[in-house]
């Protein structure tokens, strides 16, 4: 059904009331249409029915006869057409203006939303891409008082659903992370996804996606977020057609490991780093925002390192993880080296089947970056290496002696200097 088109405002004018005549007319008012449908068979069957009926009744009898089954009819239908026109005017009085009118919250998805590649579950993406076509909000406002107004989604993951969002308080964009309504029933993963929104509002770093409320709405659960400007380390790998050049890999990647520094400081192990949840603003120059700590846990707590679990992305998987051992701050180390190996070279060290892919994490050497990016400088080869050891103890003591050797690369132009 066709809409009245946008007005230069971009708002929608208001509907057009047909007129009395034309709402008879498409059969607003069946009772008129019956009248004077019976009617006109009264005014041409009256005489034919009076000739049969009453033969010998007079001529002027007739006329009487005629002209008060007439006058019934008028007055009938005279009374409907007046009742009528006096609802629809009180009708016409009482409805909402354009501007008084409830507008439905609408959220923005991509058209080929069931190809394209879900962005982080733990903040905001990239502006999709493609074409938008309006869709309605399942949820419209969230929280107290409706304070968050839901503009669109921006994607969806394997914790939750990221919609961006505006904080009509504040008045600023958030990132809305909604865990899935089929999933809240779920203990442990209702608790995982509180976890998360504490484990954020723990680290205020420049390169850690900001939480800024835990919401808990009509049985759905919500975490505000900072919103992003810009989109993952994975779209700018699919745009570029795979490889980043190694220096802004140096530049990033320094990032990620500030922000993974900060994090191991407060005792907190991200268990999940990978180029999807790493964001790259779309400032100049880009900053890069470590998201999505949905697997997180604190370092003292023992809730999710039950023997022989498996949490995480297998591609990115440290060997102590494939074996079942807890995982520390050095497995998120063995991820950022697979992470870096990815940025620079456009592949994973290892793929395959899950299985095999797990298996050639905990017993195969990576190979070496330059056989596939020759470009790549020999110190920053090295230091992916030793990030991908097998052993714990073989790769760097932490995050902090991964950036202070990424700035001594940038600063030597691709040679690390003695002072690093």
């Amino acid at each position: 059904m066709l809409s009245n088109p946008p007005q230069r405002d971009g708002r929608s004018p208001a509907p057009r009331h047909p007129g009395l005549l034309a709402r008879w007319l498409s059969g607003a008012y069946p009772l008129h249409l019956t009248l004077a449908l019976v009617g006109a068979v009264a005014f041409f069957a009256t005489r034919p029915v009076l000739d049969l009926g009453l033969p010998r009744l007079d001529m002027k009898r007739r006329g009487e006869l005629l002209l008060a089954t007439l006058a019934i009819w008028l007055t009938a239908t005279v009374l409907l057409t007046l009742v009528g026109f006096f609802r629809a005017m009180a009708k016409r009085r009482d409805a909402p203006t354009a501007s008084q009118a409830p507008q439905a919250t609408l959220i923005e998805t991509p058209t080929n939303a069931a190809t394209a590649e879900p962005s982080p579950a733990g903040g905001a993406s990239a502006e999709p891409r493609g074409s938008q076509a309006p869709v309605e909000s399942p949820a419209g406002r969230v929280g107290a008082a409706s304070r968050y107004k839901i503009v669109r989604e921006l994607g969806r993951g394997g914790m939750g659903v990221v919609y961006q969002a505006m904080d009509t308080v504040l008045q600023r964009e958030v990132a809305l992370k909604e865990l899935p309504l089929h999933l809240g029933g779920s203990t442990d993963i209702a608790k995982r996804f509180r976890q998360e929104a504490r484990v954020l509002a723990k680290l205020a770093h420049p390169s850690i996606v900001q939480v800024h409320d835990l919401i808990e709405d009509e049985g759905r659960l919500w975490i505000a977020l900072e919103f992003v400007r810009g989109g993952t380390v994975a779209d700018a790998m699919r745009y570029s057609g795979g490889a980043l050049p190694w220096p802004d890999v140096a530049r990033i990647g320094g990032q990620i490991a500030e922000g993974l520094a900060f994090a191991h400081a407060q005792g907190v192990i991200h268990r999940d780093i990978k180029p999807m949840n790493v964001l790259v603003t779309d400032a100049h120059p880009p900053v890069a925002k470590l998201t999505d700590f949905g697997l997180a846990r604190l370092v003292e707590s023992t809730e999710h390192t039950v023997p022989g679990s498996l949490l995480g992305s297998a591609r990115y998987m440290s060997p102590e993880q494939v074996a079942g051992r807890p995982a520390d701050a050095r497995s998120d180390l063995y991820a950022l080296g697979v992470t870096f190996f990815e940025m620079l070279t456009g592949r994973v060290p290892f793929d395959g089947e899950f299985a095999v892919v797990l298996a050639r994490h905990a017993n195969e050497p990576a190979p070496d970056v330059r056989t596939l990016a020759p470009d790549v400088p020999p110190d920053l080869a090295a230091l992916v290496a030793s990030l991908l050891a097998k052993a714990p103890e073989d790769r760097p003591r932490d995050a902090g002696h991964v950036v202070i050797a990424l700035r001594a690369l940038a600063a030597g132009g691709g040679e690390m200097r003695e002072a690093a």
